[in-house]
C-alpha cells in the first residue's frame, strides 16, 4: 500500500489548493482532513474562480496608467500612448525591481502601517502603483521568467526544469529594450546558479550579469 502525504507542522489546516500532488482532483483530496474539510465547505462562504476577459485587463491596465479616458491610439496596442517629449530627449532609464517574499499586509503603500517598507512607499508615491498582479511560480526562477519573457509559468513542472525553455525563441524584455540601444543589466543579491538562472539570463541576452559573488568588485570600481 502507498500512502501519499504532504504538509507539515502549520497553524492553518491544508487547504484544496495546496495539496497538489497530482492532476486528478479526487487524489489531491485524499491529503486534506475530511472533518475539517466538511465544516470548511458548510459554514464558510466559499469563493469561485474567476476568468477576466482581455478587455477588463486592458481596461483595468489603463486606469492605473492614469489613460482610460485617452483615446486608443492603436488597436493592436492598446496602451501605446504618445509623449511630447522634451528639449533633452524621451529616453529614460528602465529599472524593474523583483522582490521576493513580500507580503502585502506588511507593505506601507497597500495599508501596513508598520513602517517597514519607507522607500517602496515612496516609489509608489512617485510612480505607478499596480495593485492587479498575482503570483506566476512558486519559486525564485519561476516568477523571473514570467516577468521577463511576459509567460505564464505552467502547472505541475516548471517550465524553467524543462530543456524547451532553451528551445523557444522568446522575445523578452532584455531584447526589446537592447532592440532600442538600450544596455542590459541584471543584479540579484544572492547566487544566480540557483535554478541554473544564470544561464538563462545569458540566453536571453542580458549583456552583463551581477550576483553577490560579484558585488565587491562592482564596489571596487
Amino acid at each position: 500500500m502507498t500512502v501519499a502525504a504532504r504538509g507539515g507542522p502549520q497553524s492553518p489546516s491544508l487547504r484544496l489548493g495546496d495539496s497538489c500532488i497530482s492532476t486528478s482532483p479526487y487524489i489531491n483530496a485524499v491529503c486534506l482532513n475530511p472533518i475539517y474539510s466538511i465544516f470548511t465547505s458548510t459554514f464558510l462562504p466559499s469563493g469561485k474562480f474567476t476568468f477576466s476577459t482581455e478587455e477588463a485587463n486592458v481596461l483595468t491596465v489603463r486606469e492605473l496608467l492614469d489613460i482610460r479616458q485617452s483615446p486608443v491610439v492603436d488597436k493592436d496596442y492598446p496602451l501605446l500612448r504618445i509623449s511630447q517629449g522634451t528639449d533633452g530627449g524621451n529616453r529614460k532609464n528602465v529599472v524593474i525591481f523583483i522582490l521576493e517574499s513580500w507580503s502585502g499586509k506588511d507593505i506601507g503603500c497597500l495599508g501596513s502601517g508598520n513602517n517597514v517598507t519607507p522607500f517602496f512607499d515612496g516609489l509608489a508615491r512617485q510612480g505607478t502603483l499596480f495593485t492587479n498582479f498575482f503570483a506566476t511560480g512558486v519559486r525564485t526562477a519561476e516568477g523571473v521568467f514570467s516577468i521577463l519573457c511576459s509567460f505564464p509559468n505552467q502547472p505541475l513542472k516548471p517550465i524553467m526544469d524543462r530543456p524547451v525553455v532553451y528551445q523557444t525563441r522568446w522575445r523578452p524584455l532584455s531584447q526589446i529594450l537592447a532592440e532600442t540601444g538600450y544596455q542590459t543589466l541584471f543584479v540579484h543579491g544572492a547566487s544566480l546558479n540557483f535554478d541554473s538562472l544564470n544561464k538563462f539570463l545569458k540566453y536571453i541576452g542580458f549583456k552583463k550579469i551581477i550576483d553577490k559573488r560579484k558585488f565587491a568588485a562592482v564596489c571596487s570600481l
